[in-house]
């Protein structure tokens, strides 16, 4: 043997120890994050929690997409062929799921309706698979947080179609009837919750939930941001019902105002973001009532005046010109001006198609964007105003 071969830095120069491949996999497993590591573990599932069975492999996106979502980590994720979407997402105990759910995220254009001197024309829809939206609440940063019926609450991201779990398991067991953002600040989400007849907060920063001390059947709930209090409503036709205003953190009734009493059941609960106002669908036992009041409970417009042209009234949702009242019973959007209550005409009609809608629950409004809880359809549906 030469004396070159004996050189054991020409050795290392000329034959490099190559790692073995157990090695090798051990070093890339290392690289791995934690979430990815525990999320390629359940790749391979066959049944997604909140969809339609899906067989085969998950499939993770190249190069997976890692983001911030209270809590959670979320690794975007394709299941094969198909248009839906599904997402890993690490629970508070640190345990993987795929909890879904990107959307059929559909564009296109449904024809227009001119009301009031705008037109409405319904241009995107999010797909729920199987799950009812009840409730709708527009946040500040454009995301619509969404109440699902005999469910918890989902995010929806307008702009990617991402639909994700703000937290797991909220709120507890119980029939979501109203949801509210509170997105400046602490970032809180509101739900009245109907047969647990409590009202929930949800803090995005700490994940503290704070439960409301008294019981009632809660129907609807709404963030004011005009003067930083949450208004909740309860009440059923039989027994009447209630409009209150509590305490945005501790949920606790306000001491400076005394509850304003409906004639009967309050059904939806929105709020004019310019004034401050709040704004009411009322079942009064004959017939909906549309009311525009003060938080001082003086009557702007439509206190005790029949909507004769509403089936039946939902949630309520309004701009800087106009209430929209989700009409459930006609498959309707109702258009109201928001300076007098005047009845301008609807939009929607039944069926299924991108501009029709069945059995709507609630509406929310971010900017020109008209946002629909289409319940039967099991989707979200948006109308653009021009």
């Amino acid at each position: 043997m030469s004396p070159r071969a004996l050189d054991p830095l020409y050795r290392a120069r000329e034959f490099p120890r190559m790692p073995s491949p157990r090695r090798q996999s051990r070093t890339q497993e290392q690289r791995l994050s934690r979430a990815e590591r525990q999320i390629r573990a359940v790749a391979n599932v066959a049944t997604q929690p909140d969809a339609q069975s899906v067989a085969g492999t998950v499939y993770l996106l190249p190069p997976a997409t890692l983001d911030d979502i209270g809590n959670t980590i979320v690794i975007h994720s394709s299941a094969g062929p198909g248009t839906q979407t599904y997402i890993g997402v690490l629970d508070p105990f640190g345990l993987p799921q795929w909890l879904l759910i990107s959307s059929n995220d559909t564009g296109g254009s449904g024809s227009g309706s001119t009301i009031g001197g705008a037109t409405f024309t319904a241009d995107h829809q999010w797909s729920l698979s199987s799950l009812a939206p009840r409730t709708l609440a527009a946040s500040s940063d454009g995301d619509l947080f969404i109440g699902i019926d005999n469910d918890d609450v989902r995010r929806l991201d307008p702009t990617t179609g991402t639909i994700t779990r703000p937290v797991l398991g909220f709120p507890p067991t119980t029939t979501v009837r109203g949801i509210s953002a509170r997105t400046t600040g602490t970032g809180d989400i509101y739900v009245a919750g109907r047969t647990a007849k409590k009202l929930y907060r949800w803090n995005s920063g700490t994940s503290a939930i704070v439960t409301s001390s008294d019981t009632h059947t809660f129907t609807a709930v709404r963030y004011n941001a005009s003067d930083g209090f949450v208004y909740s409503a309860y009440g059923t036709s039989a027994a009447g019902g209630a409009l209150e205003r509590r305490n945005a953190n501790t949920l606790n009734l306000s001491a400076t105002t005394a509850t304003i009493t409906s004639p009967s059941a309050l059904v939806g609960l929105g709020v004019d973001a310019v004034s401050g106002d709040l704004l009411t669908t009322t079942y009064s036992g004959s017939g909906y009532i549309v009311v525009r009041r003060t938080v001082a409970n003086v009557a702007v417009w439509g206190a005790g005046t029949n909507r004769a042209e509403i089936t039946t009234a939902a949630g309520i949702a309004a701009d800087s010109t106009f209430v929209y009242v989700a009409d459930s019973g006609a498959n309707k959007i109702r258009v109201y001006l928001l300076s007098t209550g005047v009845y301008q005409g609807s939009f929607g009609s039944s069926g299924s198609g991108l501009d029709q809608l069945s059995s709507p629950q609630d509406v929310a409004v971010d900017g020109s964007n008209i946002y629909i809880a289409d319940f039967g359809n099991n989707r979200i549906i948006r109308w653009v105003k021009s």
